[in-house]
């Protein structure tokens, strides 16, 4: 079992698709991963106006809240253009 201190975010870039993941420190663990290129994703995006960043925020919340985890401190993340405004707004509201 991890503890929460243990929990990092890693996001990940190509040309096409992006990579969340979040993993334990110690372990090397991946505990959650999200991918754009997930067809649950692609179908939801064209029934809704969300951004898909936005809605990989809200999804990883979402998972968050269903393995009790709390904190998550963000590592690898580096400087992918505004579009990183979305995903923090989908997972902290």
């Amino acid at each position: 079992m991890w503890t929460e201190a243990d929990l990092y975010l890693s996001i990940s870039k190509t040309n096409r698709h992006i990579y969340i993941c979040l993993y334990n420190a110690l372990t090397g663990h991946i505990v959650l991963s999200l991918s754009s290129n997930d067809l649950f994703l692609r179908r939801h995006l064209k029934d809704t106006n969300l951004n898909l960043y936005y809605l990989l925020g809200r999804i990883l919340k979402w998972k968050c809240a269903h393995y009790g985890i709390q904190k998550v401190f963000y590592k690898d993340i580096g400087n992918f253009s505004k579009n990183m405004r979305f995903f923090f707004e989908g997972f902290y509201n």
